[in-house]
C-alpha cells in the first residue's frame, strides 16, 4: 500500500509541477505590438476603415481593411523605431514611433521575452493623439494610443 501511495504522490507532484511551469510562462504580460484605439471626434456613430495600413520596411498589416476600433501595430525587436502609414482614399496619415527594449527571462524553462518601454511619437498627422501607456504591458495598459480623427 505504501508503494502505491508513494507512486501516486510522485505522479501528482510531477503533473502539478508541469502545470505550474506552463502557467508561469504564459503569464508574461509583455507583447510586441502597440494597441491603438481610434475615435471619431465629429461623429460618435461613424466607423473607421483604411484602404491599407503599412509598416515601413515590413509591408501591409493584416486586417488593415476591416472596420476598426482597435489596431495592433507590431514592433521590430531589431529596431528602436517604427513608421506606419494609414492610407485612405484622400489622405495619408503617418505615425512614427520610438521605443526602448530590454530582454527578460522569467524562468529558465520559458522562452525569453522582450519588454518595450519609453514609447513615444516622433511624428504624427492625425487630428489628435494621446499616449495612454508608454510601456507595452497588457496587464496595465491594454491600449497605448488613443487616436482621434
Amino acid at each position: 500500500m505504501r508503494y502505491w501511495l508513494f507512486i501516486f504522490m510522485c505522479y501528482s507532484l510531477l503533473f502539478g509541477e508541469s502545470c505550474n511551469e506552463f502557467e508561469e510562462c504564459s503569464m508574461n504580460p509583455y507583447s510586441n505590438y502597440v494597441v491603438a484605439e481610434f475615435n471619431v471626434m465629429a461623429d460618435a456613430g461613424r466607423t473607421i476603415s483604411f484602404d491599407s495600413v503599412v509598416l515601413e520596411g515590413y509591408g501591409r498589416l493584416p486586417y488593415d481593411q476591416d472596420t476598426l476600433v482597435y489596431l495592433a501595430l507590431p514592433l521590430d525587436m531589431d529596431a528602436s523605431g517604427a513608421l506606419y502609414h494609414y492610407y485612405t482614399d484622400s489622405i495619408i496619415y503617418t505615425l512614427g514611433l520610438t521605443y526602448k527594449k530590454e530582454g527578460l527571462i522569467y524562468e529558465l524553462h520559458c522562452d525569453a521575452s522582450v519588454r518595450f518601454y519609453d514609447l513615444d511619437t516622433t511624428n504624427q498627422t492625425f487630428d489628435s493623439l494621446v499616449i495612454v501607456g508608454r510601456e507595452l504591458n497588457l496587464s496595465n495598459y491594454p491600449i497605448n494610443f488613443e487616436i482621434y480623427l
